[in-house]
């Protein structure tokens, strides 16, 4: 009966866990992130500093988005408008 409960036990905390390791590993990557942009320079409180941080958090879904919406990230962010 105790391995049962233990069991139980287990399956009801594992949604929380992952949860806390998902949010948690975000937060990290988000940190190093803004970190080098920080060390390259460049404003934190910039929106587009702040775009490519959460770009950057997204991996490759964001190529997705961005073929969806037929957006040029690099004419966009980079600054030049040829």
């Amino acid at each position: 009966m105790q391995q049962v409960i233990n069991s139980l036990e287990i399956f009801i905390s594992l949604p929380i866990a992952v949860t806390a390791n998902i949010a948690s590993v975000l937060y990290i990557q988000m940190r190093m992130a803004a970190v080098i942009a920080y060390m390259g320079g460049y404003d934190l409180q910039s929106d587009k500093v702040q775009t490519f941080v959460y770009a950057c958090s997204l991996g490759n879904s964001v190529n997705d988005v961005r073929k969806g919406t037929g957006m040029n990230f690099e004419q966009k962010f980079s600054g030049n408008s040829t």
